[in-house]
């Protein structure tokens, strides 16, 4: 793979979620001013549950789309069937076991406001699928500027439709009514974009399904082991604490994000073109530890900031109340740089159906970490979670790393050997990137 390629459209994608972060900044701002706390944490839990039921049995139906469009198995034309009939497939699944499990499990938690977040998570599941899937189909194609370009809009409308609802009626049904609207605003873009871009046919579409499911199969488990890992500690703080903490610390980890948002970009690039059955594996090798490198450096550039002027801007954007957000930060910062090398191998290790090996890591480091959330929670706060992840983050990134050290012979210090040449290479291109768009 050529660096200047992954490199560029990294960066490129890595702006794009900069972008994206700074929405989502603004929507943290605008539900957490008009709500508080507890609203705010309301708010966030329905999100997040949202996203983790249409992950969680979508059986890695995006990967497959990513993973099969990036090989030229899927044809462009047949792309927008295939996302509906997923949608379609995967909400009534995700619906069913709400209606299941919903007074079992969920209503004891969420207070006088349970009926209200049902119904929201019910609309917003389908809505969330169907971006979920046609971001795939665009990652797939290696369309990342038409992609970068809708999530931009998708998320601007999404803060425009929120603040609108909220400055009429400052109650938590409010910011969800805005959400809904602005949900199906976005479905209309990707369906025009998709009508007048790819066409639109249908008569492989139950083939295609059967191949992206295929691979789903073989890769989902350790999937929905990675969003548990990434997410349990919301609901374990939503158990033992409340819906204010939750808020809280939803802030806090928000920062953390603007820093995985940089390994998520290189990552893009790197599973469809590690997809790609032209490249080697050890060229693949290669443009992994490159990547990681990249990502530590950049990632560094953000910490120093962040811990300088984090605890000013939260205090001045969301108020005394959110102040225990920026130890939040501080905490889970040292485990996230030992999972931004954790993703760099997981990648590659997803386009080598390693599905049994990645799994068997996610088990014991979820399973640390739920222990530890059970632990640190209620002596520390919310900052207890934030240290149960970080421990979780190092556990799995070590791991992967003797996993790569026996078969490749890397070094853990290649990870951060950053040479000139790289150096002069990011910040040209950085740079580039930032005063041509």
């Amino acid at each position: 793979m050529n660096r200047r390629y992954l490199l560029s459209k990294s960066i490129s994608i890595l702006l794009t979620k900069l972008v994206l972060t700074l929405i989502k900044f603004s929507i943290s701002v605008i539900t957490a001013r008009f709500l508080g706390a507890a609203g705010r944490g309301l708010y966030f839990g329905a999100n997040q549950f949202s996203g983790l039921i249409s992950t969680i049995f979508s059986f890695s139906a995006h990967d497959g789309i990513i993973f099969h469009a990036a090989k030229k198995g899927i044809k462009k034309k047949d792309s927008l069937s295939l996302a509906l009939l997923l949608v379609a497939f995967f909400s009534l699944i995700s619906i069913g076991l709400i209606f299941i499990f919903w007074n079992l499990f969920i209503v004891p938690y969420l207070g006088e406001d349970y009926e209200t977040i049902k119904i929201f998570i019910i609309l917003l599941i389908p809505f969330l699928l169907f971006e979920l899937f046609s971001s795939s189909v665009l990652k797939g194609f290696s369309d990342f500027h038409s992609l970068n370009k809708i999530q931009v809009r998708s998320k601007l409308i999404l803060a425009i439709s929120i603040f609108t609802l909220l400055s009429l009626h400052k109650t938590l049904i409010s910011a969800f009514i805005g959400s809904i609207l602005a949900y199906i605003f976005i479905s209309f873009v990707y369906i025009a974009y998709f009508l007048r871009n790819y066409g639109f046919a249908y008569n492989s579409v139950l083939l295609n399904a059967r191949k992206v499911l295929s691979y789903g199969k073989k890769m989902h488990f350790p999937y929905m082991l990675y969003e548990l890992e990434h997410r349990v500690d919301l609901f374990i703080i939503l158990y033992l604490l409340s819906p204010a903490s939750l808020g809280v610390y939803s802030i806090g980890i928000l920062f953390a994000q603007i820093v995985l948002n940089i390994s998520n970009s290189f990552n893009t690039v790197l599973f469809t073109k590690f997809s790609d059955v032209a490249n080697s594996k050890e060229l693949n090798i290669k443009s992994m530890m490159y990547a990681i490198r990249n990502t530590i450096f950049l990632s560094l550039i953000f910490y120093v900031f962040f811990a300088f002027f984090g605890m000013s801007i939260i205090d001045f954007l969301f108020g005394e109340e959110f102040h225990d957000a920026y130890f939040v930060f501080l905490f889970i910062s040292f485990g996230v740089v030992f999972d931004l090398i954790a993703r760099g191998l997981s990648t590659y290790l997803k386009t080598e159906l390693e599905g049994k090996l990645i799994s068997k890591v996610l088990i014991f480091t979820l399973t640390v970490n739920i222990c530890l959330n059970f632990l640190l929670i209620p002596a520390l706060g919310v900052s207890g979670a934030a240290i149960a992840s970080s421990i979780s983050y190092l556990g799995k990134a070590y791991i992967y790393f003797l996993f790569f050290k026996k078969k490749f012979e890397i070094n853990f210090i290649d990870f951060f050997k950053l040479n000139f040449q790289e150096l002069n290479e990011i910040l040209k291109v950085l740079f580039n990137k930032i005063f041509t768009r």
